[in-house]
Parts: structure tokens; sequence; C-alpha cells
């Protein structure tokens, strides 16, 4: 039977936080598609870049607290958020069965190897 991880204060806040900027993120990005959709390309511009704002802060915080493997020297390190969201992509947050992405393709600081490294929780 699974653990279940209780959350301490600090990570509820950062939970609500993210996700409260995931739905402002989908509000903007609704509206810019609405503008756009209507030729007002002003509001169009405006709410698109206030979506990719909003995505560059929230990016960290969805990675926060994940350190990586090394499978080949069994080093454990943490990774910048952006590289691991740009080397698997949007589509690499999530698989098809609805569970977070176990690997992530890195490059290890210890061994300097490319390979998929395993994801673990702080």
């Amino acid at each position: 039977m699974a653990k279940k991880r209780k959350l301490s204060k600090k990570g509820k806040i950062k939970l609500f936080i993210s996700i409260f900027l995931i739905v402002l993120i989908g509000i903007c990005f609704g509206l810019g598609v609405m503008y756009g959709v209507s030729q007002d390309w002003i509001g169009f511009a405006i709410y698109l870049s206030v979506a990719v704002v909003l995505s560059i802060i929230e990016l960290p915080l969805f990675y926060h607290g994940i350190i990586y493997e090394c499978p080949k020297c069994g080093h454990k390190f943490k990774a910048n958020p952006y590289k691991v969201f740009f080397t698997n992509g949007i589509l690499g947050i999530l698989d098809f069965d609805g569970s977070g992405n176990k690997y992530a393709k890195l490059k290890c600081p210890n061994c300097k190897t490319r390979d998929w490294c395993k994801k673990h929780y702080d």
C-alpha cells in the first residue's frame, strides 16, 4: 500500500499558488485565443504575453522538490527546471496513463553522461 505524504503548511501554500497560476494561465490563454479569433491583435498580444510570463513563473514551482538520479554513477542532483521542461517537452509532463513522467534525459554533473535519469521527490 502506498504511503500518503502529508504536506506542510509551506507545501500547501506552494500548491495553492501553483494551482492559482495554472488557472490564470488558462484564462489568459483562452482570452488571447478569443481576441485572436476576433482579430483584435493588441488584446491577443497582451493576453498571450501574460500567459507566457505566468508560465515562466510557474515552471520552477512545478519542478520544486524533485531530484534526479543518474543510472550510471548513482549521483543524485537537482536539475534546472527549464532544462527538464524543454528536454522532455510539453508532452513529457504527463504520460498517457495520467501519471507523472518518471524519467528525464539529463546530463549528470558528476560523470557527465547524458542518460534517462530517474525522478525522486525530495
